[in-house]
């Protein structure tokens, strides 16, 4: 190989290195950047929810200020907050964080929304009442628990999938099914109640693993079995008699008796040619 030849490939070689290297930073930069803008919007939004909640509170004490003696009724309450409705998120179902098989509890992720759709953390107490469904439909009362305001504010918490209360309950009584539907309660200071309800399915704890003390639950009754209603006895037509025949008519004419042959076959006969 000359030594010119050389002497370029090893110009070319130092190049290709810088130029890779100066890729690999600016991918470095891109995705950074990338990184800066969302948190940029995710605080954006919550300095939007901020501003929603801080002009409510406003609205509400220029509303006491005029009487202070007069409780925020439920009416007034629903104009001043921001709270909309709640929503059990997708976490909602059975929990399992021991070494034995199936879910040795309940957790119930609440979800408080404004009127855009923001999860916003309105305080209050919480009810949870679980109910077993068999497959024909049929719904039992499996347990239900009261969750207070200090012990529900401290169960909030953000994640990937939802933020919201995540209260975990374990069982009072152990569930025989997988399908349960879970119905919240939350009441706020105010006296208003929102409820939502969710069907979950769960991993049934096996006899061998239940913790000892806990009830099984009781089967659902079972369905109603209704009597069966007795046909009516067989009428006689009217006018049934030997001169009709067996569907209670009169015989067609071309009825024909069972002495005469009702089909007769002929000898074949060659078809004469045109």
């Amino acid at each position: 190989m000359p030594k010119r030849w050389l002497a370029a490939l090893a110009l070319a070689l130092p190049i290709q290195a810088a130029l890779g290297c100066a890729n690999h930073n600016a991918d470095l930069v891109e995705a950074e950047l990338r990184t800066k803008e969302d948190r940029l919007y995710q605080l954006q939004a919550e300095l939007e929810r901020a501003q929603g909640c801080n002009q409510a509170l406003q609205q509400e004490l220029a509303a006491l200020r005029q009487n202070p003696a007069c409780k925020v009724t439920p009416e007034l309450a629903s104009q001043l907050y921001t709270l909309k409705d709640i929503v059990l998120g997708r976490l909602t179902g059975g929990l399992d964080e021991d070494d034995c098989p199936g879910d040795e509890a309940l957790q119930v992720v609440v979800e408080p929304r404004d009127c855009d759709g923001q999860n916003i953390k309105a305080p209050g107490s919480l009810q949870v009442t679980a109910f077993q469904i068999t497959p024909e439909g049929l719904k039992a009362s499996l347990s239900t628990w009261d969750v207070d305001p200090t012990a529900l504010r401290k169960s909030w918490r953000g994640g990937l999938f939802g933020t919201g209360y995540y209260v975990v309950l374990p069982w009072k009584a152990w569930p025989t099914g997988p399908k349960l539907r879970v119905v919240a309660r939350l009441t706020l200071a105010d006296g208003r109640v929102y409820e939502a309800d969710r069907d979950v399915t769960i991993h049934v704890t096996p006899a061998a693993y239940r913790k000892p003390g806990v009830p099984i639950a009781p089967e659902p009754p079972p369905l109603p079995v209704e009597p069966a209603t007795p046909l009516p006895a067989p009428k006689p037509l009217e006018g049934f008699g030997p001169e009709l025949g067996q569907s209670g008519t009169a015989p067609s004419p071309w009825q024909v008796s069972k002495d005469e042959p009702a089909v007769e076959v002929l000898k074949p006969r060659p078809i004469a040619s045109p």
